[in-house]
Protein backbone atom coordinates (compact mmCIF):
# COMPACT_ATOMS: atom_id res chain seq x y z
CA UNK A 1 0.00 0.00 0.00
CA UNK A 2 1.14 3.53 -0.72
CA UNK A 3 2.85 5.25 2.26
CA UNK A 4 0.71 8.36 1.93
CA UNK A 5 -2.51 6.34 2.02
CA UNK A 6 -1.25 4.23 4.93
CA UNK A 7 -0.55 7.35 6.97
CA UNK A 8 -3.99 8.78 6.25
CA UNK A 9 -5.70 5.49 7.15
CA UNK A 10 -3.85 5.40 10.48
CA UNK A 11 -5.31 8.83 11.31
CA UNK A 12 -8.87 7.90 10.27
CA UNK A 13 -9.32 4.13 9.77
CA UNK A 14 -13.12 4.36 9.44
CA UNK A 15 -13.21 6.89 6.58
CA UNK A 16 -15.25 5.60 3.63
CA UNK A 17 -13.42 8.11 1.41
CA UNK A 18 -10.06 6.61 2.35
CA UNK A 19 -11.40 3.06 2.00
CA UNK A 20 -12.45 3.87 -1.56
CA UNK A 21 -8.99 5.24 -2.26
CA UNK A 22 -7.51 2.06 -0.80
CA UNK A 23 -9.42 0.01 -3.39
CA UNK A 24 -8.16 2.33 -6.14
CA UNK A 25 -4.62 1.91 -4.84
CA UNK A 26 -5.00 -1.88 -5.04
CA UNK A 27 -6.20 -1.60 -8.64
CA UNK A 28 -3.26 0.67 -9.48
CA UNK A 29 -0.83 -1.82 -7.92
CA UNK A 30 -2.45 -4.62 -9.94
CA UNK A 31 -2.12 -2.54 -13.10
CA UNK A 32 1.54 -1.81 -12.29
CA UNK A 33 2.25 -5.55 -12.14
CA UNK A 34 1.52 -5.75 -15.88
CA UNK A 35 4.71 -5.32 -17.92
CA UNK A 36 2.78 -3.86 -20.85
CA UNK A 37 1.52 -0.74 -19.11
CA UNK A 38 3.19 2.43 -17.98
CA UNK A 39 3.67 2.59 -14.19
CA UNK A 40 1.11 4.65 -12.33
CA UNK A 41 2.04 6.50 -9.17
CA UNK A 42 -0.80 6.49 -6.64
CA UNK A 43 0.70 9.54 -4.94
CA UNK A 44 0.74 11.53 -8.21
CA UNK A 45 -2.80 10.38 -9.01
CA UNK A 46 -4.02 11.34 -5.53
CA UNK A 47 -2.44 14.82 -5.74
CA UNK A 48 -4.09 15.41 -9.14
CA UNK A 49 -7.41 14.05 -7.87
CA UNK A 50 -7.35 16.47 -4.94
CA UNK A 51 -6.43 19.33 -7.29
CA UNK A 52 -9.59 18.49 -9.26
CA UNK A 53 -11.56 18.76 -6.02
CA UNK A 54 -11.82 15.06 -5.17
CA UNK A 55 -11.52 15.67 -1.46
CA UNK A 56 -14.58 13.81 -0.17
CA UNK A 57 -17.06 11.08 -1.13
CA UNK A 58 -19.57 13.37 -2.80
CA UNK A 59 -16.85 14.94 -4.93
CA UNK A 60 -15.62 11.50 -5.98
CA UNK A 61 -19.10 10.58 -7.16
CA UNK A 62 -18.92 13.53 -9.58
CA UNK A 63 -15.69 12.34 -11.22
CA UNK A 64 -16.05 11.21 -14.80
CA UNK A 65 -13.73 8.75 -16.48
CA UNK A 66 -12.26 11.71 -18.40
CA UNK A 67 -11.48 13.48 -15.12
CA UNK A 68 -9.74 10.39 -13.79
CA UNK A 69 -7.86 9.90 -17.03
CA UNK A 70 -6.65 13.50 -16.73
CA UNK A 71 -5.47 12.67 -13.21
CA UNK A 72 -3.18 9.99 -14.62
CA UNK A 73 -5.16 6.76 -14.88
CA UNK A 74 -5.20 4.71 -18.10
CA UNK A 75 -8.53 4.90 -19.97
CA UNK A 76 -10.04 1.55 -18.95
CA UNK A 77 -8.90 1.82 -15.34
CA UNK A 78 -10.39 5.34 -15.26
CA UNK A 79 -13.74 3.93 -16.46
CA UNK A 80 -13.57 1.18 -13.83
CA UNK A 81 -12.83 3.71 -11.08
CA UNK A 82 -15.59 6.10 -12.24
CA UNK A 83 -18.11 3.25 -12.20
CA UNK A 84 -16.92 2.30 -8.72
CA UNK A 85 -17.42 5.88 -7.48
CA UNK A 86 -20.92 6.09 -8.99
CA UNK A 87 -22.02 2.71 -7.68
CA UNK A 88 -20.71 3.65 -4.24
CA UNK A 89 -22.99 6.70 -4.17
CA UNK A 90 -26.37 5.72 -2.67
CA UNK A 91 -28.05 8.66 -4.42
CA UNK A 92 -27.17 7.28 -7.84
CA UNK A 93 -28.23 3.61 -7.83
CA UNK A 94 -27.59 1.48 -10.91
CA UNK A 95 -25.90 4.23 -12.93
CA UNK A 96 -22.72 3.69 -14.92
CA UNK A 97 -20.14 6.41 -15.55
CA UNK A 98 -21.22 6.58 -19.20
CA UNK A 99 -24.86 7.09 -18.21
CA UNK A 100 -23.90 9.83 -15.79
CA UNK A 101 -21.83 11.61 -18.47
CA UNK A 102 -24.94 11.47 -20.65
CA UNK A 103 -27.13 12.89 -17.88
CA UNK A 104 -24.59 15.62 -17.14
CA UNK A 105 -24.76 16.60 -20.82
CA UNK A 106 -28.54 16.85 -20.67
CA UNK A 107 -28.41 18.98 -17.54
CA UNK A 108 -25.74 21.17 -19.12
CA UNK A 109 -27.73 21.61 -22.34
CA UNK A 110 -30.98 22.29 -20.47
CA UNK A 111 -29.27 24.76 -18.20
CA UNK A 112 -28.23 26.87 -21.17
CA UNK A 113 -31.58 26.60 -23.00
Amino acid sequence: MDDLLSAMLKKDPTSCYLRRLQVINEWIEECNENDHTERISFKDFFIKLQALGGINESALSCCSAKDLEGAGLPRLLAKQVANFFFKANPLLPNRTAEEMDYFKGIVYINWWD
